[in-house]
């Protein structure tokens, strides 16, 4: 059988959603609550499947040269009742934008990809600073 899940995202106040992959059941909505912006939708979860889902956001602001270096975050939640979850993360950068690796993280020449386990709520971090022109 399958598994009927919700995926729930929250993203910086004021972000764009750009879309999502195919696997979702139904078109994602956009709200704001706790002070981000939080995008919801539902997904089929194949019973023994891994399922990947890709969400597409543009940030409500723009990260300038003056900002650096700065410190992507991103806050996972174990989901209740899982023991462990294992999570793929990709994180794809515009072309004046390169990335510092911080631990899981792995820095390639287009963005940052990392692989955990988690089995409690989990803070990762993410360095981030402009090319030199």
């Amino acid at each position: 059988g399958a598994f009927n899940g919700n995926v729930r995202v929250l993203v910086p106040l004021g972000s764009s959603l750009l879309g999502v992959d195919p696997k979702a059941k139904n078109k994602p909505t956009a709200t704001q609550n706790y002070g981000k912006t939080v995008i919801t939708f539902p997904v089929v979860h194949p019973d023994g499947e891994d399922t990947q889902v890709s969400i597409n956001y543009q940030l409500p602001f723009q990260i300038k040269p003056e900002m650096d270096p700065i410190t992507y975050s991103l806050f996972v939640q174990k989901q209740p009742g899982i023991t462990s979850q294992n999570y793929n993360v990709e994180i794809k950068l515009p072309s004046n934008i390169t990335a510092t690796a911080i631990s899981p993280f792995k820095v390639g020449s287009a963005g940052a990809v990392m692989s955990v386990g988690v089995d409690t709520d989990k803070d990762l971090f993410l360095g981030l600073k402009h090319i030199s022109s």
